[in-house]
């Protein structure tokens, strides 16, 4: 596998060498390269890894005859190269990492030696090992991937109730992972619920088998439950196809060309598709149709309209360019409301919509009798630029009420057409931000979420509030519309009180029986729970177990009962079901139930390696509070560890430090796939969330202070639980540091960020008890 041939004579200094077979660190796999390109790739290696090393490591040196390459896979934890003579031998300057040992070592498959020597028996035993080890690793990851998701669910009410039960009908949309095609292949799961009248018990009947749907990009029922939409996009510039379900059968299909839209939005945010009260409409958000683009001739000139695009000599321009709203939605066109009527097929844009506006989240507004409908929408300016959307809250946006296209026309109504009535009215101009309209049951009030304090700070996800406008019973709609708090901003929450609303969705029907309820998820702390919110009183009850750690999404509500899912980081997710008890001076009491189910059915392997983990959400004070530093500033931070239960030696394991890149985001105490997958292979994982939340206002000013001095403090990590802090620079090696060592970063250090090579340079925090080394640690860092 090497090369037999020796030079005659020993190469100077950077002189050029031999070309070397190239091995893979698996296979035999040949790729012969230039001399030139060899030794100009290991100059570059040589500066790369000079810059890694620490001036205070002590190293070894060795002398390899570089005459061929062979695939390396030893057990060293960590390889730092120092310096490179471009003579007859490469000499390697190395050191390596003290590791303790874990239940499944560290193997570097990817590095590579340089031998003049064949490859050896041990060679290639280490190679198979490795190789070995290689595909049990891939194996339990693929069983990790397997595990199913939940998208959606509905709940369906039945007419079947005896004495002393009720029925309904629910019905999931579950996703799985298709690796080989790099897509999600999507299932429809349904149950019966039987339920007991006084909620002592409930039973979910599952149907036998999933029924697999393709190339679906929507699905939503009626209001009745009678009817079902299935949106299905097309992957080229072919039409849009509507089909409208019964419960046993296809009773209409439409094909809407591109010359009338492009693509129907489904991605949660700018995605709306709304029934009206009667289900004759279909209120949504598509891409506007295409523009017209110029054709020229073979000498460039512009050929008028009318002309074949396919005659001889002729081809297409580009047009004007066209901005988007980047991450996720790179190359979609602008959103814009239409409405398809299903008796007739007909649709219609919606009229009287600024051209500055990106349009989305669109539902039907009660309608009045003797009156037109209208739509509210959420609207988001981009007069300057689109700078992104896409987990940024603190895009300016607010709602708008326009008068919908297809209602029909009463004896007794007056039909306006003056230009003032058919533009589309600004409902909350006195607030920067207003999304996820939902009006109540009875069509008295619409209540929205506000991201202000984003948009007024500029953080990406800063403390939401909840507000209520009250619908009038006529329909006139007036700009000056009161708008009621019913949530407001918490500026600085109290030991255990409540940390302010953060939340990311809302259901298309979030109420409870009583009309005036509404139930979400908001993050609290490093969790996610679920709310119960009077919106006329303003009372906020957290109905999810207050001694949980666990994170809860909510499914669906059927009524007082509550169809949700809850994980942690070391417990796939499971299904739970709620129920109301009602108890004395009207103090409400939740009961949760678990749902045996075959959504999240994983394999025997990964429920025993998760089944030997524990986490837990650990306070970590701030030290050095001084009196600059506002009181949210000072409050401790949050870091989620997982572990294993129990220890087989006094050896630590190796930890990961996962970090999220806060204080715009929160890391939740969820069920993770590929943490989970780390944690199953040995590894201790630090998740470490900065002010434990997104930031309150009054934390935003020290943040931004903190950021404009590029110095970031990341958490002091001590007390009880942490002894001990290392230095890890990660990038084509690594170096450590003694356990109880303490390298603080100088004052013109930059912070840590992802330089061209992909490399990361934080401080991290090493569970380091003073009698024992600490492991290696890992940083991951997610921008």
């Amino acid at each position: 596998m090497t090369q037999n041939a020796t030079p005659s004579s020993p190469p100077q200094h950077h002189t050029s060498l031999p070309d070397p077979p190239v091995l893979s660190p698996f296979g035999p796999q040949l790729e012969p390269k230039t001399r030139q390109r060899q030794q100009s790739f290991l100059e570059r290696i040589c500066d790369l890894w000079k810059s890694s090393l620490g001036s205070s490591s002590t190293c070894q040196k060795v002398k390899i005859p570089m005459h061929g390459v062979s695939a390396w896979t030893g057990k060293i934890h960590g390889i730092v190269v120092s310096n490179i003579c471009m003579d007859s031998s490469l000499e390697l300057e190395y050191h390596i990492l003290e590791v303790a040992p874990t239940p499944l070592s560290l193997s570097l498959t990817g590095s590579r030696r340089f031998s003049s020597s064949p490859v050896s028996a041990m060679d290639k035993e280490d190679a198979a090992a490795a190789e070995q080890e290689y595909a049990l690793h891939s194996t339990l990851l693929l069983e990790f991937t397997a595990i199913s998701a939940i998208d959606k669910a509905w709940l369906f009410k039945s007419h079947t109730h005896t004495a002393s039960a009720s029925s309904s009908h629910a019905m999931f949309c579950v996703s799985q992972p298709n690796l080989l095609v790099n897509k999600r292949k999507k299932s429809i799961v349904s149950a019966t619920i039987l339920t007991q009248n006084d909620a002592s018990s409930v039973t979910f009947q599952w149907a036998p088998f999933p029924i697999q749907v393709s190339g679906v990009s929507a699905m939503v029922p009626s209001p009745s439950g009678s009817k079902l939409l299935i949106v299905r996009n097309p992957e080229s510039d072919g039409p849009c196809r509507f089909e409208i379900w019964s419960s046993s059968q296809l009773q209409k299909e439409f094909h809407i060309p591109p010359s009338k839209h492009g693509s129907v939005y489904t991605d949660g945010w700018f995605e709306g598709i709304s029934w009206n009260s009667d289900e004759t409409c279909i209120a949504y958000v598509a891409e506007e149709p295409a523009p017209t683009k110029p054709t020229f001739n073979d000498l460039g000139g512009y050929k008028k309209a009318g002309s074949s695009e396919k005659d001889c000599g002729t081809w297409k321009g580009q047009g004007e360019w066209e901005e988007d709203w980047g991450e996720t939605y790179a190359g979609k066109r602008q959103p814009a409301p239409f409405v398809i009527n299903i008796n007739s097929g007909e649709v219609q844009a919606v009229k009287g919509i600024d051209k500055s506006l990106s349009v989305g989240q669109v539902v039907w507004a009660p309608s009045t009798e003797g009156s037109a409908q209208h739509l509210v929408f959420v609207g988001w300016t981009f007069e300057t630029r689109k700078l992104g959307i896409k987990y940024c809250y603190n895009r300016p946006c607010a709602l708008y009420v326009v008068k919908a296209p297809h209602h029909e026309s009463k004896a007794n109504e007056t039909e306006i057409h003056s230009t003032e009535d058919v533009q589309a009215v600004n409902l909350t101009q006195t607030i920067s931000s207003a999304f996820f309209p939902r009006f109540s049951p009875d069509g008295k009030f619409l209540v929205f979420v506000s991201a202000r304090s984003s948009v007024d700070s500029g953080v990406h996800s800063a403390t939401d509030s909840l507000h209520r406008i009250d619908w009038p019973e006529d329909s006139k709609l007036y700009k000056s519309a009161k708008i009621h708090e019913v949530i407001p901003v918490v500026l600085f929450a109290e030991d255990g009180g409540f940390p302010g609303l953060y939340c990311s969705t809302i259901l298309s029907d979030p109420w409870l029986s009583d009309g005036y309820t509404l139930v979400i998820a908001s993050i609290w702390h490093s969790s996610q729970v679920l709310l119960s919110i009077n919106v006329l009183s303003g009372e906020l009850l957290r109905i999810t177990p207050a001694d949980s750690n666990f994170s809860w999404s909510l499914l669906a509500l059927d009524g007082n009962n509550i169809l949700a899912v809850s994980s942690s980081p070391v417990d796939v997710p499971q299904i739970k079901y709620g129920a109301i008890v009602k108890k004395a001076a009207n103090n409400k009491e939740w009961s949760w139930s678990d749902v045996a189910n075959p959504i999240f059915k994983c394999s025997d392997k990964v429920r025993s390696l998760i089944s030997s983990l524990t986490f837990s959400i650990m306070k970590i004070s701030v030290k050095d509070i001084s009196a600059s530093l506002t009181k949210g500033a000072s409050q401790p931070y949050e870091a989620i560890f997982v572990s294993s239960k129990t220890k087989k030696s006094d050896a630590l394991d190796p930890l990961i430090v996962v970090l999220h890149g806060g204080p715009h985001t929160v890391s939740l105490s969820s069920f993770s796939k590929p943490l989970a997958y780390l944690s199953s292979l040995g590894y201790s994982l630090l998740i470490v969330n900065y002010r434990c939340h997104p930031p309150s206002p009054a934390a935003v000013a020290a943040t931004v202070r903190r950021n404009r001095r590029r110095l970031p403090p990341p958490p002091s990590l001590s007390g009880g639980h942490f002894s001990g802090e290392a230095r890890v620079r990660l990038a084509l090696g690594s170096a450590s540091q003694p356990a109880n060592s303490r390298q603080q970063r100088s004052s013109h250090a930059p912070p840590p960020s992802r330089a061209s090579s992909g490399a990361w340079t934080a401080r991290a925090a090493v569970p380091a008890p003073e009698s024992r080394r600490a492991s290696a640690v890992l940083l991951v860092g997610f921008s």
